[in-house]
């Protein structure tokens, strides 16, 4: 199977980065996180990962603006999964987190969706 569609779910200190590199490699993620001001708060982070993009990996401006179109958002778990060939879960490290998690997205997930 060939995974164009990703969903990194969280969007905190592990989270944004592996979203962001996803992007950068050409990927089409979807950043799901609990409310849209989590996800401001990404897009925030975004734009300071991008200059050290530019001065640690010498990055392009053509190549972070294709990153950034890469990228999209959603608070929602089942819009954000619903076309997803993998989906990378990065939320907090906590029991309850985790299995609550872990339990709404089998009820969302499409079969194809490798967690």
């Amino acid at each position: 199977m060939t995974y164009k569609n990703i969903t990194v779910a969280g969007s905190g200190v592990l989270g944004y980065q592996i979203a962001f590199q996803t992007a950068f490699h050409g990927f089409n993620v979807t950043v799901y996180d609990i409310n849209d001001a989590v996800l401001e708060k990404a897009k925030a982070k975004f734009k300071d990962l991008s200059e050290s993009y530019k001065k640690d990996l010498k990055a392009t401006q053509e190549q972070l603006d294709q990153t950034f179109k890469n990228l999209s958002y959603n608070a929602d778990l089942g819009a954000a999964v619903a076309n997803a060939d993998l989906l990378i879960e990065a939320v907090p490290e906590s029991p309850a987190i985790k299995i609550d998690f872990y339990h709404k997205l089998a009820k969302v997930a499409p079969e194809k969706t490798i967690y």
